[in-house]
């Protein structure tokens, strides 16, 4: 009688670190999102019903204003819950290269750790823009986070990463002193009736999901996973 002796295989530690930023938890990004969808979904429809009462110019004109500004607010809060998942795949693949270059005392072979490079990798341009989906949602989250900060004549900003947003906002058909910045960008990136915001989470699936592949591929193509 023979038996099959247990053999120890040696775990690739690149399989464990690939593994830490699997593009998997969409579903959880959704059900985040899901309520601030819900709650801009019910301000349109008591706002369309509240326009067919008999308000005056006046008070229709105040209900307008108010469902616009809470609108903004909550497309505000679906761009920051986003930017925290990007946030999360730009520290992952930093550590990846960190990780490489320590093993293999080399960088990757045309990859770079820096975030614009990461931001594109994988997105996709915006229609009439220069930039990615991803670089987008990263922009207008700031924008959402530190516009009070922002000077009121954005052409007196000094080159860094304030205007660096402000250039993306602009290309997507923003405007300085606008109150419809957050939904001009919800529009641009495929939400147009604004409650969609699972949208947003689809677009950082495949940005993700693409980012994950060509970082696999290119540790395959070199012999290491």
């Amino acid at each position: 009688m023979t038996t099959n002796r247990f053999v120890y295989r040696k775990r690739n530690p690149y399989n464990i670190v690939m593994r830490l930023w699997q593009p998997d938890i969409i579903e959880t990004l959704k059900n985040i999102l899901e309520p601030v969808g819900t709650a801009i979904k019910k301000l349109s429809v008591s706002f369309n019903n509240q326009c067919r009462t008999d308000f005056g110019d006046d008070e229709t004109e105040a209900i307008s204003d108010y469902a616009c500004e809470s609108i903004e607010g909550l497309l505000g809060v679906a761009f920051v819950v986003c930017q925290t998942h990007i946030t999360s795949v730009v520290s992952n693949v930093k550590r990846l290269h960190v990780f490489f270059k320590a093993r293999e005392k080399r960088s990757i072979a045309g990859f770079s750790d820096k975030k614009l490079f990461i931001l594109r990798q994988g997105g996709v341009v915006v229609a009439g823009s220069d930039y990615t989906d991803i670089q987008t949602i990263d922009a207008f989250a700031n924008y959402f986070k530190h516009r009070e900060e922002w000077p009121a004549k954005w052409e007196k900003m000094k080159k860094g990463n304030p205007a660096n947003m402000r250039d993306i906002i602009l290309s997507c058909g923003g405007s300085c002193g606008s109150s419809g910045n957050l939904r001009t960008g919800a529009a641009i990136l495929g939400n147009e009736d604004y409650h969609k915001v699972s949208v947003f989470a689809d677009r950082l699936y495949k940005w993700h999901s693409n980012l994950y592949s060509f970082y696999s591929q290119q540790l395959k193509n070199e012999g290491i996973l």
